[in-house]
């Protein structure tokens, strides 16, 4: 049985990992509801089986299996509503979205540190475009300019936003080398 401290320790490592196990369900999984309710039942899982985890050991990898079989358990239940992968192809496209689901739960953590360095009327463009529903067009006619001058101010934007990831990036990896 885990001590306080133990329990702590192993909720925040579930809780820090969150964003990862995520990413790594919805990349095999291209249905979001299915996806979230694969994340609830491996939590339900990896809370069940924490006592099985050793402390010290790489809580990532031991909560992706566990989210790995999750995934197959649900593509078996739903093989007959939708075309599920090969076993073969699973496994190759599980272990490729494992090994990048930390560096693309990075890209996002630089991408909204970015987009606070937006000013504030570029941030809501951005904001604006993205969301559901949304053209070019439509909030060109809100905000009474030409859809190209949208169009070149959201390119301009994600300049922008792609150079600051970049250096995002590189000062992470100045950090690591020695």
């Amino acid at each position: 049985m885990l001590n306080e401290r133990q329990t702590a320790e192993f909720v925040r490592l579930l809780t820090a990992t969150q964003p990862d196990i995520y990413m790594f369900i919805r990349s095999l999984v291209f249905d979001g509801d299915g996806a979230a309710d694969i994340l609830g039942e491996s939590n339900l899982t990896i809370w069940a089986q924490r006592e099985q985890f050793a402390l010290g050991t790489n809580f990532r990898a031991w909560a992706f299996q566990i989210a790995r079989h999750r995934v197959l358990q649900w593509q078996q239940r739903h093989q007959r509503e939708r075309a599920v992968f090969s076993t073969v192809l699973f496994d190759e496209l599980a272990d490729y979205a494992e090994r990048h689901a930390e560096s693309e739960s990075q890209r996002l953590e630089d991408l909204h540190h970015c987009m606070k360095k937006l000013s504030p009327d570029d941030s809501a463009l951005i904001e604006r475009r993205y969301s559901p529903g949304s053209s070019a067009e439509k909030i060109a006619a809100e905000i009474g300019r030409t859809t190209q001058w949208v169009y070149k101010a959201v390119c301009r934007i994600r300049a922008a936003l792609t150079r600051c990831i970049a250096r995002q990036t590189a000062l992470r990896y100045e950090e690591v080398s020695p």
